[in-house]
């Protein structure tokens, strides 16, 4: 099985100061308001995030401006939140939210990109993710090599949590894992000479298919 993602950590969060002006909180009422502590850390988080993707990977302005948009949204989202006693998260997550020392969280909500925005985040990072994995290469040189978004395959029930650590009302850090996928409808698929991979970055989730070098010659 193979997945990718870039984990978004809220350890070690830089300052405040570093807040890109794409992700400041968008109405002047809200810049009125004071925001918690962890909201500015979160927010100057995401930032940071953000300046390192725009960074390091070449992508259209549309795309980065959605990507704005939504960080911007979840951001404000966050700063709308209060820490929830882990006795209101499914009982799955409360164990291991209380294994990392936490009594309280908040759960941080994921975002979808549309289907351009998709299209060309994942042209970019699905090869570079998967380079080297049993006949990839040989899969996506020649043109054989599927991507489909997460929600296009619900029966694989893909995707991750994220969350904010808290003890008491203080912010500790950040934690995340995937959701329970289906294994059963996975190994089917593997059974039948099909390479899998499943991952994603910043509003891209997807899921990946290639022939497996098992596999019969078409």
């Amino acid at each position: 099985m193979s997945s990718s993602s870039i984990a978004l950590r809220l350890l070690n969060a830089p300052p405040i100061s570093q807040v890109s002006g794409a992700l400041a909180p968008k109405s002047a009422v809200a810049e009125k308001v004071a925001e918690p502590k962890y909201a500015q850390a979160f927010r100057a988080h995401y930032a940071n995030v953000y300046k390192y993707v725009l960074n390091t990977f070449q992508m259209s302005f549309d795309t980065a401006s959605k990507m704005g948009e939504a960080m911007r949204a979840v951001s404000d989202t966050v700063a709308r939140a209060r820490p929830q006693a882990l006795s209101q998260f499914d009982s799955v997550d409360a164990r291991q939210l209380a294994a990392l020392g936490a009594d309280g969280a908040i759960e941080v909500p994921g975002f979808e990109l549309d289907r351009a925005a998709f299209d060309e985040l994942a042209g970019r990072f699905v090869p570079q993710f998967y380079k080297g994995q049993p006949a990839f290469d040989e899969a996506w040189a020649a043109g054989k090599v599927t991507i489909q978004q997460a929600s296009d395959v619900p029966e694989f029930n893909l995707g991750h949590k994220s969350f904010m650590l808290f003890k008491g009302d203080d912010m500790f850090g950040g934690a995340g894992w995937g959701k329970p996928f289906n294994q059963a409808l996975y190994d089917k698929v593997t059974s039948t000479g099909v390479e899998q991979a499943f991952g994603g970055v910043l509003g891209a989730e997807w899921y990946v298919t290639w022939p497996s070098a098992r596999a019969a010659p078409t």
